[in-house]
């Protein structure tokens, strides 16, 4: 028995698989490729993905896919009194994406950008409409109220991936793109 073949042995029978490799003494033999080779594209693509059917157990198929790139956002940021960071949509009124409603607080967070905590314990980044403004410390949306620190909010737009060119914020990976706001009483 040829010595790479005890450690392939013992781990076999730790995971409860068995060894598929040519008998001993025997060259495996070269099967013809079943897929020619792609390049790869990486401003098409943010990463890859590794696949594995797990019902196959170490004797399945092993597959890597592209994950395809999420378009980036066109934001900018708008810089207030004691380091408050606005996002706001530069180009564009809002991102597209499934409408949703949070409710929540505006905080900041500890970078100074503009959160929502929500009720549930999560807080969001907020990306405000092109035209929202800053009076002080005080939001001035293009189509709403005067929005402060620690107003209790209702929001209406859509969750969007994560942008790292919003890394300047703690939490860049769970963004919201703010259509309207109300003030709840």
């Amino acid at each position: 028995m040829r010595f790479w073949l005890v450690p392939a042995a013992i781990l076999a029978a730790l995971t409860g698989c068995e060894y598929s490799g040519p008998p001993e003494g025997q060259a495996k033999p070269s099967a013809p490729p079943t897929t020619a080779p792609r390049n790869l594209d990486t401003d098409q693509a943010r990463g890859v993905e590794f696949l594995m059917n797990p019902a196959d157990g170490a004797a399945g198929r092993y597959a890597f896919r592209p994950v395809p790139a999420s378009p980036e956002l066109a934001t900018g940021m708008l810089q207030g009194a004691d380091g408050l960071k606005v996002a706001v949509h530069s180009g564009q009124p809002s991102a597209s994406g499934p409408e949703a409603e949070l409710r929540g607080t505006l905080a900041k967070d500890g970078a100074g950008c503009v959160i929502l905590q929500s009720k549930d314990g999560d807080d969001y980044t907020l990306i405000f409409p092109e035209g929202t403004s800053l009076d002080g410390e005080t939001l001035l949306l293009p189509a709403g109220p005067r929005l402060a620190n620690q107003d209790p909010v209702a929001l209406t737009g859509n969750r969007v991936p994560a942008d790292e060119s919003l890394s300047m914020c703690l939490n860049y990976a769970r963004l919201y793109s703010v259509e309207s706001a109300a003030i709840i009483p």
